[in-house]
């Protein structure tokens, strides 16, 4: 079970490297674009936020590794902040940034989706931090 740390414009959420605690972080993301009437950026969102998540978990933190997954949203002045680190030991993501999506489907298409449905993505210079901008406005 993760720690939970709200703030007056959204939370903080530390949580040991498991798939299950994805979905508590979708949760509570989804009540506070519904309550601040934003349910429209929900899909998109979440979306983001599931993918981040979820590389966090198996390639940043080694499922199960005893590793934590920190996940931050901060929503104010029309602008939605996300950040998710992990403690693994970062990818090179500069790498990645230009590659087209030609995988399979269950692998790769991270950046196609962080393009797609943020107006800012970047990366600590590691490689084990993402943060994104969406403007809601």
């Amino acid at each position: 079970m993760g720690i939970i740390t709200e703030t007056d414009n959204g939370f903080t959420y530390t949580f040991p490297a498991s798939f299950t605690e994805i979905d508590a972080v979708c949760e509570k993301v989804t009540s506070l674009l519904s309550d601040r009437d934003l349910s429209r950026h929900i899909f998109g969102v979440i979306l983001v936020i599931r993918e981040a998540l979820t590389n966090a978990v198996r390639h940043g933190s080694g499922h199960g590794s005893g590793r934590e997954v920190v996940f931050s949203v901060d929503l104010r002045e029309n602008v939605l902040r996300i950040k998710v680190t992990d403690q693994g030991s970062g990818f090179d993501w500069r790498a990645q940034q230009d590659r087209p999506f030609i995988g399979p489907a269950n692998n790769g298409r991270g950046m196609e989706i962080f393009k797609m449905y943020s107006d800012i993505v970047s990366f600590n210079e590691k490689g084990n931090e993402i943060k994104f901008i969406i403007f809601t406005d």
